[in-house]
């Protein structure tokens, strides 16, 4: 599968992933620099994909944080980044993968 993610570097030596879609409705989630937003129903997420309560007080619709893709450390230790990419079922607290 291919499909769209976001890759940070946390530390000289590590990544994070995360899958792009929200998990509320399979929507396209944007970066806005210090946060996700999934322009759909307005879930938030904060950089590390964890879901945000939100400070308008309107509800963060998504029922869990973004989904986090593993990294290949081997690949990571020669300087590329290649992850098992997953897509998961939208609209669940658990984080379920499609296969």
């Amino acid at each position: 599968d291919v499909g769209d993610v976001f890759v940070r570097r946390t530390a000289p030596d590590q990544v994070q992933v995360l899958n792009a879609t929200c998990p509320h409705a399979g929507c396209a989630v944007a970066c806005n620099g210090p946060a996700f937003i999934c322009p759909c129903h307005n879930s938030s997420f904060d950089l590390d994909g964890e879901k945000l309560k939100s400070d308008s007080g309107r509800e963060n619709h998504s029922p869990r944080s973004m989904d986090a893709l593993e990294v290949d450390p081997q690949k990571l230790a020669e300087g590329e980044v290649w992850i098992e990419f997953q897509n998961f079922y939208t609209g669940r607290e658990d984080r379920k993968p499609k296969t």
